[in-house]
């Protein structure tokens, strides 16, 4: 976020998640709203203009991820972040390993909305593609023979 705030001062982060440590509870401040762990990630979403997923570890599908893609919210991540997703990087969402890569994919969606809205729709279909109900059944299908 410092090199998105060098040219995006008024750029906001809100940090949602469990048990966040003593150092993500001091980075709280005006450009920086941390919550800790909430009952329901969607009012979040519903406000958010994108999702940045910087994570560095961890392992299988982020919920987060699926459920910010699923309400057509644009996403900047880590390979991390995007795991088991199927996601395309450039088309679905914006994947870079760097954090200059993830400034520039964040600086890139706040100020290009056509940019936004094609994120969106093709997250948005990724995910009911590979998510829905629809496609769980398939895949039992696939599995059982049924």
């Amino acid at each position: 976020m410092p090199r998105v705030w060098e040219k995006r001062p008024d750029a906001r982060v809100v940090l949602v998640g469990y048990a966040p440590p003593a150092e993500i509870l001091a980075l709280a401040g005006s450009r920086v709203v941390v919550t800790g762990q909430v009952p329901d990630v969607k009012p979040y979403l519903d406000r958010a203009r994108m999702v940045l997923v910087a994570l560095r570890y961890g392992a299988g599908v982020k919920g987060k991820t699926v459920d910010a893609m699923r309400e057509g919210i644009p996403v900047v991540s880590t390979q991390v972040g995007v795991e088991g997703v199927g996601v395309t990087s450039g088309l679905d969402a914006i994947v870079s390993e760097s954090a200059n890569g993830l400034a520039e994919g964040v600086l890139d969606l706040l100020s290009d909305t056509a940019r936004c809205a094609e994120l969106s729709s093709a997250g948005a279909d990724l995910i009911l593609k590979g998510f829905s109900r629809a496609a769980a059944c398939l895949a039992i299908e696939e599995v059982f023979g049924a």
